[in-house]
């Protein structure tokens, strides 16, 4: 089942690629040979190269930065510096130093005005430039710490220009190309360094404020950690622990005595020192701000931040007084620079203040220190072998408590060093590995022809292929059995295929009152029986059958012609070697007859070539009589019965109780009774006609009656009282070649 499945998909795929294989023939022509053309008759460019390098300035990686996180670093900027050199912005400033514009005077570069209005009067050629330059990026195994990415610039023929200027047209692109590379790479070099400069120090401020703030976590939990463990184990032991801990060249009571008294002596020289210096710290913070503030050597050397603040206010100093000397104090260089002097010399006061601050609080501590190891000369060397366990503890939180000090003295000490500094160093680097080539003139960049003839193949193909699918899925005509049965829900009886020559043959009477002669073409004959066959050689066959169509040149005609002449032939065959007089003499009544009620517009009467003269509109109004309507076509048992001349009063003629009485006659006479009628969804002739009719058979026309319409159809002989048997569909034809659809 499921390989019935499968081929059945297969040939419905291979009938929608061949039954639109023009247009898929056609799409592929145009789109291949518009690619050729293309690439052919297009513009010669020339191609100028440059090769950049991104790293790191530093290949030394922190414990929280793994090779794999300084790869995505490095891809993600190389990523932004590719947005970067095809952005508008850089774009516009290499055609502006290309066309030889000059910034404003005083300035190392274009201001935000003068390219916008570039940009703004230049939105086309800007559009046609951007098309032109392509940023690559080759990447590899070796590009974890290094990468390059190449720039190329691409600058077609400009021969009006060069016949203007009298130069080869070649030469001046390639000119050209290699002249706007230069200022490309100018522009991307100098907008990178305005952006770095705009990002960086922020970036920096906010990485140092986050590493002071973990060291001075660190440190608090190491100061807790420590007092914790001296309230719990030590207590008022400490000074004993430390002058342990600080004991040299002695042994017991005596070396921890002298180590004491050491210490005591050491303690009162940094005593006097750090009063001595927060006497000159007072002196200097009590000068007026006029006056230039000294700063004590051992301050600078703790704190080079104090140094640079007062390098810069003497520098701003200077640069304050040859100002004054030029201009008034409301001049705006004067006043910047006051402002920033003052800002300084705050920033140096408070930094004085901090340092004071601390000074004092470290002298307090030493001369609490002082005080208990002046106590502790005077304990004994019992206690202090009791406390030996303890010593190694104790030094290890204390070391911890002074590497975390360091930690975070080092951090602020960045932390106002990255204030002071302009512009902070980068992590990652550009440089430049080959500058701008120049282009050869004898070998100008054109497309690869056989890859873009590839392509265009493929893009054909794909859109040939989408054309043919959509417009079969948007085809709403019949395409097979498969849709009759799936949308309308009829059997379709016969598939009638399309006959290269006409499938009713007919000629007119040889003698005047002599019967026409009408047969079907021999692949046509094979085809009708079988119809015939399965409508009318079966146990319920019906006596009358209704043959009619949607709309139109649909073959309702044809079809019914063909089955009445279908079985008249069959009857002729069984007349045996009857003479033609035989024949006239007997006149046998015929077995089938064929009216025509499509009365709008007739077309048995051409197809038999019959005359038309009297029918069955005659009858139905009374002027003539059935035997005198009656038209024989020989030599078969097949009388047909014409649409008549009183076609124009179609309203008046189609009484139900008259073609009723008409229809009771020919039942008592013939054994089939075939009716053509008008289209159903065009007139109601066929729905008059289908309450005395046995059965229906609906006609279709292949890949032209919509399946909606015959729905339709269907519909409206129901809602008459119809009983539709089936469907015909008529001039099938197969555009699956034969050899193939064997195969599938």
């Amino acid at each position: 089942m499921a390989l019935a499945n499968s081929k059945r998909t297969l040939r419905e795929v291979m009938r929608v690629l061949f039954s639109h294989c023009v247009g898929i023939l056609l799409i592929l022509v145009v789109v291949v040979g518009g690619v050729i053309i293309a690439t052919y008759m297009g513009p010669w460019r020339y191609r100028s190269k440059i090769m950049l390098l991104a790293k790191p300035v530093s290949v030394r990686i922190s414990s929280l930065e793994s090779p794999t996180t300084m790869r995505d670093r490095l891809s993600l900027f190389i990523a932004t510096q590719r947005e970067l050199i095809t952005s508008q912005y850089v774009l516009a400033s290499a055609l502006m130093k290309m066309d030889g514009i000059k910034p404003p005077e005083g300035k190392q570069w274009y201001t935000d005005k003068q390219i916008s209005d570039f940009i703004a009067s230049n939105v086309k050629r800007l559009s046609e430039v951007s098309k032109h330059v392509r940023v690559r990026t080759p990447g590899g195994v070796g590009a974890t710490f290094t990468k390059t990415f190449k720039v190329y610039v691409d600058w077609p023929e400009e021969r009006s220009l060069a016949a203007e200027l009298e130069v080869d047209s070649r030469e001046l692109a390639a000119k050209r190309a290699q002249e706007f590379a230069k200022c490309l790479l100018e522009a991307y070099q100098y907008r990178r360094r305005e952006v770095q400069t705009a990002e960086t120090k922020g970036r920096e401020l906010y990485v140092l404020d986050r590493k002071s703030a973990i060291a001075k976590a660190h440190l608090e939990a190491a100061e807790k950690e420590l007092e914790k463990y001296v309230a719990e184990h030590i207590g008022s032991d400490i000074v004993l622990v430390q002058n342990i801990l600080n004991g040299i060249g002695e042994t017991g009571f005596q070396s921890i005595r002298t180590a004491l008294q050491s210490e005591i002596t050491k303690n009162k020289a940094r005593c006097a020192e750090l009063s001595s210096l927060i006497a000159e710290i007072d002196k200097q913070l009590s000068k007026p701000p006029t006056e230039q503030v000294v700063i004590p050597e051992q301050l600078l050397k703790a704190n080079p931040a104090l140094g640079k603040i007062a390098s810069s206010i003497v520098s701003l100093r200077l640069k304050l007084n040859a100002l004054q000397a030029k201009f008034t104090a409301k001049y705006k260089e004067v006043e910047e620079t006051t402002k920033e002097l003052n800002a300084n010399l705050k920033n140096l006061h408070d930094e004085l203040h901090r340092q004071r601050a601390m000074l004092a609080q470290a002298l307090a501590a030493l001369q609490g220190r002082r005080k208990v190891l002046e106590e502790a000369l005077n304990s004994g060397q019992k206690k202090l072998e009791e406390l030996a366990a303890k010593v190694v503890r104790y030094n290890q939180l204390s070391k911890a408590v002074d590497n975390a000090q360091k930690i975070l003295d080092q951090c602020r000490r960045d932390y106002i060093n990255a204030q002071s500094a302009e512009v902070a160093a980068s992590t990652i680097q550009v440089l430049v590995l080959d500058p701008p080539s120049r282009p050869d003139v004898s070998r100008p960049y054109r497309p690869i022809v056989w890859l873009n003839i590839l392509l265009g193949i493929i893009a054909g193909i794909v859109l040939a292929f989408v054309y043919a699918f959509l417009s079969d899925y948007f085809d709403h005509t019949l395409k097979g059995a498969d849709d009759v049965d799936k949308y309308v829900g009829l059997p379709v009886m016969m598939s009638i295929p399309r006959f290269g020559r006409r499938i009713i043959v007919a000629n007119g009477s040889a003698r005047p009152g002599g019967p026409a002669v009408a047969s079907l073409s021999k692949p046509a004959e094979e085809v009708f029986k079988g119809l015939w066959a399965s409508i009318f050689s079966t146990p319920d066959a019906p006596k009358s059958l209704l043959v009619c169509s949607s709309n139109r040149q649909e073959g309702a005609t044809t079809v019914a012609c063909g089955l009445a002449i279908a079985e008249s032939m069959g009857e002729s065959r069984n007349a045996g070697q009857m003479s033609n007089n035989q024949t006239e003499q007997l006149k046998p009544a015929g077995k089938v007859v064929l009216i025509d009620f499509n009365v709008r517009h007739p077309s048995v009467s051409d197809m038999l070539m019959l005359s038309n003269g009297r029918g069955i509109t005659d009858v139905l109004v009374g002027q003539v009589g059935l035997d005198e309507a009656l038209q024989r076509v020989g030599p078969g048992a097949l009388d047909v019965l014409c649409a008549g001349s009183q076609c124009d009063r179609v309203v008046e003629i189609f009484q139900p109780e008259q073609i009723k009485a008409v229809m009771e006659e020919l039942s008592r006479r013939y054994e089939h009774i075939i009716l053509e009628s008008a289209p159903v969804n065009l007139y109601p002739d066929a729905q008059i006609l289908a309450k005395m009719s046995e059965q229906i058979l609906l006609v279709a026309l292949y890949k032209r009656t919509p399946r909606e319409a015959l729905l339709q159809s269907k519909k409206n002989l129901a809602l008459a009282g119809g009983k539709v048997v089936g469907v015909v569909l008529n001039a099938r034809t197969y555009p699956i070649p034969r050899f193939v659809y064997r195969r599938v």
